[in-house]
């Protein structure tokens, strides 16, 4: 059964929000966009690109990057994945070197959002031939537990340009359709939500950016904005602050999820993430409250949607860039006890001393079919705990962040073997043969 767990109340104790920008520093919004018109210096004019237009040449900076934002007309355009969702026809894809995702379009709804254009399959970009592996539910803004209408999804830069490439969803403010409680609560606003995805070069991670319009002679209270999250039933969830097992309604910078071949990390460029749990099924994730939109202006909100290789250290690594955080790589591999590289080991990192249990995880990641693994880490000491099924863990401790050469080498693969038979009721008893079972072990 899937639960939503939507919170109507203003979290925390924060002031008012009245700025324009929830979850960014320095976004240019339109009231305050102004063209560069001052002279540039373009050096060489062999480095000028001619657009036989006298005054209008450009430097030729070579190929673009690969960015694509359109409708899906075809199969291949598809995501594909044991929980992909996409229509040819009825949804859009942006992707880029090392990413891909893709939206319904408006009236298109296969999951929870009836309106239509929510994000509903995200992966990295996979070699051509190989079946995508999305595992992605959905997500879709939140405004004042309200949601969009979305009566229009269109494509506003294909990419081109080789700068970003972006669909945008139009729409109203409405009720959710899917809870009542909050729809019974939850006033009109009378606002616009223009929600832009936004794709650019080389960077696995989708920038979602949604301003929120009011036309109004009068301000707009927002008591909550954030996203509806389904991370899908087949991730498991972490968050920095809280590892796999620890609390998640406090302040949190990401949530993150590891799953078969593909992981998935929701962040802020700057600021904290509240929610009232978390659900891989459904959650919300609150980013600011008490926000106002003022008479005839807007308020802006952005966010990033990340996708890894299946391991929590793949897209934490995106989050510490996306958050300008300090990090050091700490690399190393895996060996089995004939020292052969061991693939799909886990290796789970902990704070110096806090890898027992009670405590919270930092990270983890997966080793390759090489044996190696790789985690950015913000500097310190670090526990690390390596797993594989049917090894016994091995703790490997005081790790430095910065350390490329850790080897860790886990001892040989543990077997049990059972063999179940029906036996008379002689004394001792003679074997009449082999029996189907079911054996549990318990610790």
């Amino acid at each position: 059964m899937m639960r939503y767990v939507f919170l109507v109340l203003a979290l925390g104790c924060a002031d008012t929000v009245t700025t324009e920008d929830l979850g960014r520093e320095g976004v240019i919004t339109p009231d305050t966009m102004q063209a560069d018109t001052g002279d540039a210096d373009a050096g060489d004019a062999d480095a000028m690109l001619d657009t036989a237009d006298p005054g209008k040449d450009v430097p030729d900076s070579g190929p673009k990057p690969f960015l694509s934002a359109r409708k899906v007309t075809k199969k291949s355009d598809l995501i594909g994945g044991p929980h992909a969702y996409g229509f040819v026809g009825r949804s859009y894809v942006l992707e880029n070197s090392k990413a891909r995702f893709l939206l319904q379009d408006e009236d298109t709804a296969v999951h929870n959002f009836i309106a239509g254009g929510s994000l509903i399959d995200a992966d990295i970009k996979r070699p051509a031939g190989q079946p995508g592996s999305d595992r992605w539910h959905e997500t879709f803004p939140v405004v004042g537990g309200r949601v969009s209408s979305v009566d229009k999804v269109e494509v506003v830069d294909d990419g081109h340009s080789g700068q970003q490439a972006v669909v945008r969803t139009t729409g109203k403010d409405v009720t959710t359709g899917i809870v009542p409680l909050l729809d019974n609560l939850a006033q009109e606003l009378g606002v616009t939500i223009v929600t832009d995805y936004i794709i650019e070069p080389d960077v696995p991670w989708l920038r979602i950016r949604t301003e929120v319009q009011n036309g109004g002679d009068v301000s707009v209270e927002l008591p909550i904005v954030g996203d509806f999250l389904a991370f899908g039933g087949t991730e498991r969830v972490f968050t920095p602050e809280g590892g796999f097992t620890g609390p998640t309604y406090g302040p949190l910078s990401a949530i993150a999820s590891t799953g078969d071949g593909v992981s998935y990390a929701y962040t802020l460029m700057a600021g904290a993430i509240e929610v009232p749990e978390i659900d891989v099924s459904g959650t919300v994730a609150f980013l600011g409250h008490s926000a106002v939109v003022p008479a005839k202006g807007h308020l802006v909100f952005e966010r990033y949607l990340v996708v890894g290789d299946g391991d929590i250290a793949s897209v934490m690594a995106s989050v510490h860039t996306i958050r300008n955080e300090e990090t050091k790589a700490v690399k190393g591999k895996v060996q089995d006890d004939a020292g052969a590289a061991l693939a799909g080991a886990r290796v789970t990192f902990f704070k110096a001393g806090d890898a027992t249990p009670g405590k919270y995880a930092v990270d983890q990641a997966i080793t390759k079919a090489n044996g190696g693994f790789e985690a950015h880490l913000p500097p310190g000491t670090y526990d690390l705990v390596v797993s594989a099924p049917g090894r016994a863990r091995v703790v490997k401790a005081g790790v430095e962040a910065g350390q490329t050469d850790v080897t860790i080498g886990l001892g040989p693969e543990g077997k049990v073997k059972f063999e179940v038979v029906e036996g008379d009721d002689k004394d001792p008893p003679n074997v009449l043969g082999h029996i189907p079972a079911k054996v549990s072990l318990v610790p």
